[in-house]
């Protein structure tokens, strides 16, 4: 599974590739968490508005999974601080 990853580290190694400063790094952080939020909303969204596929996966527990990973990045976040800055 991906969260067996070392993603604090390979965020590191990603945005040194794309040459970002200390300070956009750790900005990057907080799009991340907005990213979250907007996912979940725009899921419940397209579910509600559009059916089909999208409420399938909604009902499937698409925001449940995006709400777990949501948690699990907001409990490791001092650790991407830690490598990102």
């Amino acid at each position: 599974m991906l969260r067996d990853l070392d993603a604090p580290r390979r965020a590191r190694v990603l945005t040194e590739a794309y040459g970002l400063d200390r300070s956009e790094r750790l900005a990057l952080l907080d799009v991340l968490a907005q990213r979250f939020a907007r996912s979940w909303y725009a899921m419940r969204h397209a579910a509600q508005t559009r059916g089909g596929g999208w409420q399938r996966m909604w009902d499937d527990g698409v925001g449940d999974r995006i709400r777990e990973n949501e948690a699990w990045f907001a409990a490791r976040r001092s650790d991407f601080v830690h490598a990102l800055g």
